[in-house]
């Protein structure tokens, strides 16, 4: 979870925003924290790790040669239960009734129980250990296997590109070893399709 507050998360973000298509700017940025990091264990935000996101995004970054942008602002909102505003607005659910959200994210699996139309959360479970990340640990572990630079980042592209062998055969410096690198991503793809992801 140290990846929602650190270095990765803010170059994550500043790379989404030079690919934006925006010039840089101060912005106000809305950004979210998985439900388990949200909330503590009563289902009260836990303003500590809010406060973390909040100023991990709001550190300066300098570019070597260009502009970046400054964030001006942070709001932080917990993981997936924004998605279903819209869709508890249509069911308009009584008082009494409950909708279970789950979001299966980058870094975990998220569960929350939401009371009526947004009245209270009355559960939050968050397995850290279930996640797309499960495949970038992987796809990173094959390509330290094969001699080559890898971070989050790096993993993810690879992951995404994949099937493009020529791409594969730039980025993994042991070229003998781009099947197995491709092999362990799939099993990792696989794997994850079979998890159980609550208790």
């Amino acid at each position: 979870m140290e990846y929602q507050y650190g270095d990765l998360n803010l170059l994550a973000v500043h790379h989404a925003l030079l690919n934006s298509g925006l010039e840089p700017q101060p912005v106000s940025l809305t950004v979210t924290l998985p439900l388990s990091e949200y909330y503590d264990g009563d289902c009260q935000r836990n303003e500590e790790n809010i406060r973390r996101k909040r100023e991990n995004l709001m550190r300066e970054l300098v570019l070597n040669k260009g502009r970046a942008f400054t964030v001006t602002d942070v709001k932080v909102m917990p993981e997936s239960l924004p998605a279903a505003f819209s869709r508890l607005a249509e069911l308009k659910p009584g008082p009494a009734e409950t909708t279970l959200i789950i979001d299966l994210g980058g870094t975990t699996l998220d569960a929350g129980v939401i009371v009526g139309q947004f009245d209270d959360i009355s559960a939050v479970h968050g397995n850290p250990s279930v996640g797309v990340s499960q495949v970038t640990r992987a796809a990173a572990g094959a390509l330290r296997a094969a001699d080559s630079e890898t971070s989050a980042l790096i993993a993810d592209t690879v992951i995404r590109n994949r099937n493009d062998r020529q791409y594969l055969q730039r980025v993994i410096n042991d070229a003998g070893k781009i099947d197995e690198v491709r092999n362990k991503i799939t099993e990792a793809i696989t794997s994850l399709g079979r998890v159980s992801p609550v208790s």
